[in-house]
């Protein structure tokens, strides 16, 4: 139903089937067409002028699954520009897609090849993230946090999270790429040492983390500071678990210790194994960020992955809790029609562990992710201790607790309230949240199906069209 350069074809001489469609290839291939991300787009876009204009569809919801998220978001632009379609279009939904491909490449291949990309190709513009962005029309983002293809640091919803809260929406170029971390953490950990403490370069200003509501975002120096205080925390936690023995029992999520040590370390680390310091690793890794992967499984792209968890908790966090807040005041009556339920958010919102999950994490040594809160109250109380190896990283358990306090804050504010309540996620900016636990190939389970299903009815109540 499209051609080339993005215009209506007429193959009805032809008739239907395999000549049709050969004449399709065959023309493609000698009418100096090249699939690029661009001509994906053009094409994307032509079949959704055909089926508003000809097909005469009055409500067209666009899904794009994977690499079709790049179709689908450029289509989705372009049509809302156009004046005769921009009405028509009632829904985006990215589903598990990425924010640019030289990120996916070097998430897969590693660092060369997001270059290797860029050289090979260096007229495609594959940025998904500043397509989603564009478009005004309701939307969507569908991830899966242990997608096995799209990894979660260079997907569309890590893009759009890193390119909110660090860059203002200022720009989306390179976000989900590999970052390169300040010389002084790098140095740090090479020595050993707690993240401000290296000898041979201190940090050019003191780093302390953000208060609510004086700072509206996170800075990059914040940030990285937070990672690597929590890749700190682990690494001390897991050499002192194995130094003690060899005991099998799940303790939260690990760092390898042959990641960061070597025998002249040891003299550097505590000795014995100190449970509170386990203690205090076992709830910071376990941390929910609200978004279907917790603080520890950040760990496994090192500073880039906190970073990504950090803005994402944050930039989608909101929803997650606000919603929780509604559903449990849902049964609260509201006193005359005029008006509106206010939502005040209370620290079980953060809360997104099942009922009876404590016989589930008994059973069948489940361990389910802990509320930001509980966590918080977890890391305080174990720097009450005063033991030896919490006393080794004080300054970072502190700078993680300001970190998450400050999380726990702006989410819990009324301006977050506001903003979800006075308007439908669908409609912000960053669009709605979709979490998955699919995979990156398999369909929507029952659940997940009954959730889009919503999302559908809303986005066709809320433009007054029927859903076609």
């Amino acid at each position: 139903i499209c051609g080339v350069d993005g215009r209506s074809a007429d193959y009805s001489s032809f008739g239907t089937g395999c000549l049709s469609r050969t004449y399709r290839i065959v023309r493609s291939s000698f009418a100096a067409f090249k699939p690029t991300p661009d001509t994906l787009r053009a094409d994307a876009a032509a079949v959704g002028r055909h089926l508003i204009h000809d097909m005469r569809v009055e409500s067209l919801a666009v899904h794009g699954e994977s690499i079709g998220g790049l179709a689908a978001t450029g289509a989705t632009r372009q049509l809302i520009m156009d004046g005769t379609t921009r009405n028509k279009i009632s829904l985006l939904i990215c589903d598990r897609t990425f924010c640019n491909l030289p990120a996916v490449a070097q998430r897969l291949l590693g660092r060369w090849s997001g270059t290797a990309v860029q050289m090979l190709e260096p007229f495609w513009n594959t940025d998904v993230a500043a397509d989603y962005l564009a478009v005004t029309c309701p939307k969507v983002v569908a991830n899966d946090a242990a997608d096995m293809i799209v990894n979660d640091v260079s997907s569309l919803k890590s893009g759009i999270a890193f390119s909110t809260e660090i860059r203002k929406q200022l720009t989306t170029k390179g976000s989900g790429c590999i970052l390169d971390s300040p010389m002084e953490y790098k140095l740090a950990e090479w020595e050993n040492v707690g993240v401000l403490e290296s000898k041979y370069m201190k940090p050019l200003i003191s780093m302390s983390p953000p208060k609510w509501p004086r700072d509206r975002y996170v800075t990059i120096g914040e940030a990285f500071h937070f990672a690597a205080c929590v890749r700190r925390i682990g690494k001390v936690a897991t050499h002192s678990k194995n130094q003690s023995s060899s005991d099998t029992e799940d303790e939260g999520v690990e760092l390898s210790q042959s990641m960061f040590l070597n025998e002249t370390d040891n003299a550097r680390l505590p000795k014995r194994q100190d449970q509170d310091l386990l203690s205090a690793w076992k709830a910071l890794s376990c941390c929910d960020g609200l978004c279907g992967a917790p603080l520890g499984r950040s760990l496994n792209d090192h500073n880039d992955g906190t970073i990504s968890w950090l803005c994402c908790t944050l930039t989608f966090g909101g929803q997650v809790v606000v919603e929780a807040a509604d559903k449990r005041l849902s049964s609260v009556e509201i006193s005359s029609p005029g008006d509106k339920k206010r939502i005040i958010v209370e620290p079980s919102d953060f809360d997104t562990r099942p009922d009876g999950y404590e016989k589930l994490e008994s059973a069948d040594k489940m361990v389910f992710p802990i509320p930001i809160p509980e966590v918080i109250a977890t890391l305080e109380e174990m720097l009450k201790g005063q033991s030896a190896a919490t006393n080794s990283v004080q300054r970072e358990l502190e700078f993680c607790i300001g970190m998450l306090d400050y999380i726990v804050t702006r989410l819990s504010s009324a301006q977050v309230s506001e903003l979800y309540t006075t308007n439908s996620s669908l409609h912000l900016p960053c669009g709605a949240f979709k979490k998955l636990h699919c995979g990156h190939n398999n369909q929507f389970s029952a659940e997940e199906r009954v959730r889009l299903q919503e999302i559908l009815t809303r986005s066709s109540i809320l433009r007054g069209q029927s859903h076609v």
